[in-house]
């Protein structure tokens, strides 16, 4: 996504969201440090919408939890696929009652 259209979305859907949502004038917009959020073209139209941004560090960590639910996802499945593979190289005779 290009900075252009990041203020496109701002546009169509900014406004109607916060009223949908009924936030009131009492909101603070978060977005991540990636270059297309803080490019001057999003900055001006941010500040010419008076809309207030959380101040974030660019250090901090991801926003998007999904990409540590997939991390714990995977480490999960790699857990079974172990369990498995230790399960079926136990011999057979150990199993008989």
């Amino acid at each position: 996504m290009r900075e252009e259209n990041y203020v496109d979305t701002f546009k169509q859907h900014l406004k109607t969201s916060v009223r949908k949502l009924k936030l009131g004038h009492k909101r603070v917009f978060q977005m991540e440090n990636d270059p297309k959020h803080t490019s001057k073209v999003v900055a001006k139209w941010l500040t010419g919408n008076k809309v207030k941004i959380l101040e974030w560090s660019s250090q901090s960590p991801d926003l998007n939890p999904i990409g540590n639910v997939w991390a714990e996802l995977i480490h999960f499945s790699f857990s079974i696929c172990f369990v498995l593979h230790a399960w079926f190289q136990f011999p057979n005779y150990l199993f008989i009652i």
